[in-house]
């Protein structure tokens, strides 16, 4: 598979096109099917996992106040008080 044809798979997938739809648009044999559901599920995974590298924590300053507040502020190590 040529390297535009790639692109072309990646810009489809980004655009949210069904895997039939990129298919015919790049003009991939109608009998198999397997290399563009492999590059979608490639796509698939490397936003997964950026998405899950790059997740902030839930909580936050106010949680950790609450918390404090819960077990007392001395018996807490990082006093923000």
């Amino acid at each position: 598979m040529s390297l535009q044809n790639i692109l072309l798979i990646f810009w489809q997938f980004v655009h949210r096109l069904t895997e039939q739809q990129c298919k015919d648009y790049v003009g991939i044999s109608k009998k198999t099917n397997h290399k563009v559901v492999d590059w979608y599920r490639t796509c698939r995974e490397v936003c997964t996992d950026w998405i899950w590298d790059n997740t902030p924590m839930l909580g936050g300053y106010w949680e950790n106040r609450y918390i404090m507040y819960q077990i007392g502020p001395n018996e807490c190590q990082d006093n923000i008080w």
